[in-house]
């Protein structure tokens, strides 16, 4: 269990190139992203996707 979980809420993940779901893992970590990044930080991030 990493030190900083708890009361921020933030978790870890254990990533191995060999193994794993890729497009779950990037899901996931599109969707954590968006929850803590500023409405500027969105934008810019949308207007990569274009």
């Amino acid at each position: 269990m990493p030190a900083y979980e708890g009361a921020s809420g933030w978790l870890a993940i254990r990533v191995e190139a060999d193994t794993g779901d890729w497009e779950l893992f990037a899901e996931l970590l599109d969707t954590s992203y968006r929850r803590v990044a500023l409405q500027r930080q969105l934008r810019a991030l949308d207007a990569q996707d274009l």
